[in-house]
């Protein structure tokens, strides 16, 4: 089955605040996180929708590497490698100030 590309946006302004996307029949994700703010993101996972964990992203770098991290303190651009969860999480788990804009692209390829 194939899943139409889709965006999702939302904004991070307090602890604890999450945007949730289901990955459901997606094999590409990327993820933008824009804005100004004071705090840490966490990337996280669950196939069963109660239980979510730290996950590994890559973030996009200007070298042949990409780096691969579990948190982020600065706006960037990440990529959630093929093999994925079926939902993923980006949680501010700690904040002092500003807004984080994420902006996640899923798309799939037909099948």
């Amino acid at each position: 089955m194939a899943k139409l590309p889709s965006v999702t946006n939302d904004s991070l302004t307090s602890a604890a605040d999450y945007v949730e996307i289901d990955l459901t029949y997606t094999d590409n994700v990327a993820i933008q996180i824009t804005g100004t703010f004071t705090g840490t993101i966490t990337f996280q996972a669950s196939n069963n929708g109660t239980d979510f964990v730290s996950t590994t992203v890559r973030a996009s770098t200007q070298t042949a590497t990409a780096t691969e991290v579990t948190t982020t303190t600065a706006a960037g651009m990440f990529y959630l490698p093929n093999a994925h969860p079926e939902l993923l999480r980006i949680t501010m788990t700690a904040f002092t100030s500003g807004t984080a804009v994420v902006d996640v692209f899923t798309s799939s390829i037909q099948r």
